[in-house]
C-alpha cells in the first residue's frame, strides 16, 4: 500500500505558514528560520514503514517549495491514499490543494488531520466531498489501521476508531475518539530519514546547529483556555512522559549517529515531575553525553536545585510561557501561574547562565491598556535572551474560542486574519482588534529598541561556533568550479568545512574533494542570495567565507581574512582585493561603495592594480564574490535578502550592517581572481539589467534613512531616469530596465515593510548614516570606475 503524507506550503507576501508540528499554527516572516518538526507525521511514517507500507513524504513548509511543486510530488508518487495535516487558519487553502490533487489522482483516497475542530464532526465531510476521511486527535495508530484495511481491500472504515468517514451506504459517521497510547515509549522513533532534517529550526538561546527537535512527553495537566493541543489533539489533560533511559537513548543516537550538535525538547510542558527530571539529568551524565539542550518549560515548576542539576547535564536554554503580567488575566485563562514565582525563577535561571526565551500574549479576556503596559514592562524587566509577543489566537474548539463567541468579542471568523502577530479579529471589553494590533506592533518596536541598547543578551552559549566555514554558491555550469575548489583545497590555513551549494549532482568533483560538503540549493528560490543563505544555515563556523564558483583565491586568502577579523573586533565583515581573472593586473573590486543617489559600484573597478589599494582600512562594504563575515553579525542583522535574488544583495547586506553599527575591513593581502558574469550573463545581460533596476529601487526603499530621502529624492529620481535612458540607447536594454522599475513599484510594500525592521534597528545616528553614503560619493570622485560614472559625475547625478 502506497501512502503519501504531506504538509503543504502556504505563503502570503513576505510570510510563510507553519502548521504541522506547531501547537500554534501561524504565519512567520520570510527570512525567519523557525520551522517545527512534524512529529505526528514522522511517527506515523515510522509505524507505516514498520507495517510494510510504502511511504512518501513531503514537508512543503520545511522545504520552502511552491504549491505546484508540492502537488507535482504527490502526483509523481501515485499513492493509494493521500494524507495532509491542516489547521483552522489554513483549512480553505489546504482543501483547495486536495481538490487540485484529486483532479489528477481521482482514484486515490484522501484524508486530513490536525487542529481544526469542525473536521471532527460528520458535518465537515458532508460539506467536503473532496475528502474521504478525517482523523480525530492523535492519529498515528488510526492511520496504520486504515492502511491495513486498504491493504485487504476494505474501504468501509466505520469500524476503525478515531475517524469521521463514509460507510458502505455513503452515510457520514463518526467512529468516536480513539484511546491514546498510554506508554508513549511504545511509539517508534520518528522516521527522520524521510524528512529534510537540516531544514527544521527551533534553537532557543542560539543552541548550536545543526540542532534536532525531540519529544520527551505528550500531554499537559494544566488548563489554559487558549492552548489547543490538550483540547483538540488529546481531549484530556493526561501527562504521558517517556522513561529517562529511553529518552537518552534517542538523544545519544541523534548526536552520535546523525551528528546533531544540540537538542531541543518541544514538549507541551517538559519539566513536570522533579524526580523524573533528576533521573534524566543523571542518565545523561552517566553516559558522558556532552551536548547542549533546551526545553519548553513552566517557570513555576523550576527551583534552584533542579535547574542546577539540569544545567550540569547540558541544559543551555529554556522557554517559559508567561503570557501576561496581570495575575487576574493569568488566573482567568486557566494557566494558574504565579507571576511572583515567574520572577523568582527567571532570576535564578539568569544567575545560572541559562538563556531564556519568554513568550507573552496580548488580547486574553480582561486585557486593558494598563495590563498590556504592565506586560510590556515585565518583558523588559526580565530581559530574556529572546522573546515572542503574539496576539491571542482563538482556535475553533477551544474554550477561549467559545468564551469569545459567548461574550461577543469575536468580531468575525475570518480565520486567515488569525496570524498571531499582526492581525486579529479578537476584542476585549476595553480594547478593539485595532487596539490589540497596535499594542503588539508597539511591543515589537520596544523590544527591538531594548535589544539594540543592551547588545547581545545573556551568557555565551557553551560549544559556540568556531573555525571558518567556506560557502561556494554554484549557480550554473562547471567551467571553473573545479579550479575554484582546487584553490580552496590549497589554502595554507585549513577551514572547518567547505560547503558547495548546488542544484546539480556532485559527480566526479565529490571524488576529487571528498572532504567538501554538498548542500542542496533551495529549488523554490533562485539566485545568489538564497544559495548563500542555504550554505550559511548548514554551516558550523564562527566565520563565514563566501567565494563565487567562478573565482579562485591565493593560498593565503583564508588566513589573511580570518586573522584580520580576529585582530579587529569592531569589524563585522571583511572585503578581499579582487582582480580580474583574465588580466590579473586589473582590479575588479577593492570593496563596495554606494552613493546618495543609489549608485552602487566596486571601488577601483577597471583600474590597474597598484599601491593605492595596498592599505588596509575600513570602508563601506564587501563584494560577496570573495568576502568573510562573522556569523554573529549575520545572526544579528539577518542573512542575505532572498528577494534580491542576484545583484546588489551584498550591497543591501553591507548597508544594513553599517546601519546596525558594524564595520567592514578591507584586507588587501587577501587576493581573489574573478571571472565576472559567467553565472549571470554579465551586467549588460537583459536579466541582469532587470534585476539591477529592481534591486536599486529596493535597496533605496528598504535602507535609506529619512534624511537622505528628503535631501536627495530628486537626485535619486533623475539618476533612475538617466539609467533608463542609458540602457535604452547604449546597452539596448531599455525594456529590461523599465521592467525592473515596474517590478520594484509592484513590490514596494514588501520593501517598505522590511524598511521598518532595518531602520527600526539602526544603531547609528541619522547623521552617521548620511556621512556613510557621502563617503560613497567621495569614493566615486576618487576612483575611476567605468565610463558611465564619468557621465554621471558630469551631470551631477552620481
Amino acid at each position: 500500500m502506497r501512502l503519501f503524507l504531506g504538509n503543504p506550503p502556504w505563503y502570503r507576501e513576505n510570510l510563510y505558514f507553519v502548521r504541522a508540528g506547531s501547537r500554534w499554527p501561524h504565519f512567520e516572516e520570510k527570512g525567519c528560520t523557525y520551522t517545527p518538526f512534524p512529529f505526528y507525521m514522522a511517527h506515523a511514517a515510522a509505524m507505516l514503514e514498520a507495517a510494510g507500507h510504502e511511504v512518501g513524504v513531503c514537508d512543503g513548509v520545511a522545504e520552502g517549495i511552491q504549491q505546484d511543486e508540492y502537488i507535482r510530488r504527490v502526483v509523481e508518487f501515485a499513492p493509494d491514499f493521500v494524507f495532509q495535516e491542516t489547521s483552522t487558519p489554513s483549512i480553505q487553502e489546504d482543501l483547495d490543494i486536495v481538490a487540485r490533487i484529486r483532479q489528477q489522482l481521482p482514484e486515490a483516497l484522501y484524508g486530513m488531520a490536525g487542529m481544526h475542530a469542525p473536521m471532527f464532526t460528520p458535518e465537515f465531510l458532508e460539506k467536503t466531498p473532496s475528502v474521504d476521511v478525517s482523523f480525530v486527535g492523535e492519529y498515528e495508530p488510526t492511520l496504520v489501521d486504515l492502511a491495513a484495511a486498504l491493504q485487504t481491500g476494505v474501504t468501509d472504515f466505520s469500524r476503525i476508531q478515531g475517524l469521521v468517514c463514509r460507510n458502505v451506504e455513503g452515510r457520514v459517521v463518526a467512529t468516536g475518539r480513539r484511546e491514546m497510547l498510554a506508554n508513549v515509549d511504545d511509539y517508534p522513533w520518528p522516521a527522520r530519514h524521510l524528512f529534510p532534517m537540516e531544514r527544521y529550526h527551533d534553537e532557543p538561546g542560539d543552541i548550536p546547529q545543526p540542532s534536532v527537535q525531540m519529544w520527551a512527553s505528550r500531554g499537559c495537566p494544566y488548563h489554559c483556555n487558549f492552548c489547543v493541543w490538550p483540547q483538540l489533539m488529546y481531549a484530556n489533560n493526561r501527562y504521558r512522559p517517556r522513561a529517562a533511559a529511553s529518552l537518552v537513548d534517542e538523544m545519544e543516537h541523534l548526536v552520535k549517529e546523525w551528528g546533531f550538535k544540540s537538542v531541543y525538547f518541544d514538549d507541551d510542558t517538559f519539566n513536570i515531575g522533579k524526580p523524573r527530571l533528576m533521573e534524566f539529568a543523571r542518565e545523561i551524565q552517566r553516559r558522558r553525553l556532552k551536548v547542549p539542550w533546551a526545553a519548553m518549560c513552566r517557570a513555576d515548576l523550576m527551583d534552584r536545585e533542579l535547574l542546577e542539576a539540569l544545567k550540569a547535564s547540558g541544559l543551555t536554554a529554556v522557554k517559559y510561557g508567561i503570557e501576561s503580567a496581570d495575575q487576574a488575566i493569568v488566573n482567568d485563562c486557566g494557566k494558574a501561574l504565579s507571576i511572583a514565582k515567574v520572577k523568582e525563577t527567571c532570576k535564578i535561571t539568569t544567575e545560572l547562565g541559562i538563556r531564556m526565551h519568554l513568550t507573552f500574549m496580548f488580547g486574553l479576556p480582561g486585557e486593558t491598556k494598563e495590563s498590556a503596559a504592565a506586560t510590556k514592562a515585565l518583558a523588559l524587566e526580565l530581559n530574556p535572551h529572546s522573546a515572542q509577543f503574539s496576539i491571542a489566537t482563538p482556535f475553533v474548539g477551544s474554550r477561549y474560542y467559545d468564551q469569545l463567541k459567548t461574550s461577543g468579542h469575536l468580531e468575525s471568523e475570518d480565520y486567515g486574519r488569525f496570524d498571531g502577530y499582526h492581525t486579529t479579529e479578537v476584542s476585549t471589553d476595553a480594547l478593539s482588534p485595532k487596539d490589540l494590533e497596535e499594542i503588539a506592533a508597539d511591543m515589537h518596536r520596544l523590544w527591538l529598541e531594548h535589544t539594540v541598547r543592551r547588545g547581545p543578551a545573556g551568557p555565551a552559549v557553551p560549544h559556540e561556533r568556531e573555525g571558518v566555514s567556506i560557502v561556494v554558491p554554484h549557480l550554473a555550469g562547471r567551467e571553473m568550479l573545479g579550479e575554484c575548489l582546487s584553490s580552496l583545497a590549497a589554502q595554507h590555513e585549513k577551514p572547518l568545512e567547505v560547503l558547495i551549494v548546488t542544484r546539480e549532482p556532485a559527480g566526479e568533483l565529490a571524488e576529487r574533494f571528498p572532504n567538501f560538503r554538498w548542500v542542496d540549493s533551495p529549488p523554490e528560490r533562485p539566485g545568489f542570495a538564497a544559495a548563500v543563505n542555504a550554505g550559511i544555515r548548514a554551516s558550523r563556523g564562527a566565520y563565514i567565507a563566501l567565494l563565487n564558483d567562478d573565482a579562485i583565491v591565493q593560498p593565503t586568502w583564508l588566513g589573511e581574512l580570518r586573522a584580520a577579523l580576529e585582530k579587529t573586533p569592531q569589524a563585522g565583515f571583511a572585503a578581499s582585493r579582487v582582480l580580474c581573472y583574465e588580466d590579473r593586473r586589473v582590479l575588479e573590486s577593492a570593496g563596495d561603495s554606494v552613493t546618495l543617489a543609489g549608485y552602487a559600484f566596486n571601488r577601483g573597478s577597471g583600474e590597474e592594480d597598484g599601491p593605492r589599494y595596498n592599505e588596509k582600512g575600513f570602508l563601506f562594504g564587501a563584494s560577496a564574490c570573495a568576502a568573510m563575515y562573522r556569523y554573529s553579525m549575520l545572526s544579528d542583522i539577518g542573512f542575505f535578502d532572498e528577494d534580491f535574488e542576484s545583484y546588489l544583495e551584498d550591497v543591501d547586506l553591507s548597508l544594513r550592517a553599517n546601519l546596525w553599527g558594524y564595520r567592514c575591513l578591507y584586507v588587501p593581502a587577501a587576493v581573489a581572481f574573478h571571472r565576472g558574469g559567467t553565472t549571470t550573463g554579465g551586467r549588460r545581460d537583459a536579466e541582469t539589467v532587470r534585476r539591477l533596476a529592481r534591486n536599486t529601487v529596493g535597496l533605496i526603499l528598504k535602507n535609506y534613512p529619512r534624511e537622505v530621502f528628503q535631501k536627495h529624492s530628486v537626485k535619486i529620481a533623475i539618476y533612475l531616469a538617466f539609467m533608463l535612458v542609458y540602457h535604452t540607447f547604449w546597452t539596448r536594454r531599455g525594456p529590461s530596465y523599465a521592467r525592473g522599475l515596474m517590478e520594484a513599484w509592484k513590490g514596494r510594500e514588501l520593501m517598505l515593510a522590511k524598511r521598518k525592521r532595518v531602520l527600526g534597528g539602526m544603531r547609528v545616528s541619522q547623521g552617521e548614516a548620511y556621512r556613510m553614503l557621502w563617503d560613497g560619493q567621495k569614493d566615486l570622485d576618487e576612483f575611476k570606475v567605468t565610463r558611465l560614472p564619468r557621465f554621471l559625475r558630469a551631470l551631477g547625478l552620481a
